[in-house]
């Protein structure tokens, strides 16, 4: 009696680079601070990144348990339609650092993902949120009062 079994032939997986950036991002390392905690130059981190070189299977370990992310992260596409995203207005945030506000983007970029995802399956109902008028540009002390009621007409509402 025989058997047939194919020889099942896999491709490897390939590490997707921009999911690198991403998840470095959404973690809020500078390339600097992840090249320091990896082990690597800040341009390694950056090839990396575009794609010029791979991270050996040492570096993409320290990858994962640093972004802590899954490692089918770094090779599933992600499923975009970038027009549909807009980045946030950083207006009244200029002093923020640039990598706080790069965390924050990415995790709104993937919040805006999740949502898309569940939509295909379930009908969300639109927001409902009352029409608030806010001044960004009032004093500290006024604005913070401001804030206050504010939240206290979205609880109450």
């Amino acid at each position: 009696m025989s058997f047939n079994n194919p020889i099942e032939t896999r491709t490897p997986t390939k590490i997707i680079p921009e999911r690198i950036r991403e998840a470095k991002e959404a973690r809020g390392f500078t390339a600097e601070t992840f090249a320091d905690a990896l082990g690597v130059t800040r341009q390694a981190v950056g090839q990396y990144e575009i794609g010029q070189s791979a991270p050996s299977a040492e570096i993409m370990s320290k990858i994962i348990a640093l972004t802590e992310q899954p490692p089918s992260f770094f090779t599933t596409e992600r499923a975009r339609n970038t027009s549909s995203f807009r980045r946030p207005f950083w207006r009244s945030l200029k002093r923020m650092e640039r990598r706080h506000r790069m965390r924050i983007s990415r995790r709104l970029e993937w919040t805006h993902d999740i949502v898309q995802y569940i939509e295909k399956f379930i009908d969300l109902p639109d927001v409902n949120l009352p029409d608030i008028k806010f001044n960004w540009e009032s004093e500290a002390n006024q604005a913070e009062e401001e804030i206050e009621s504010i939240a206290e007409k979205l609880r109450d509402y």
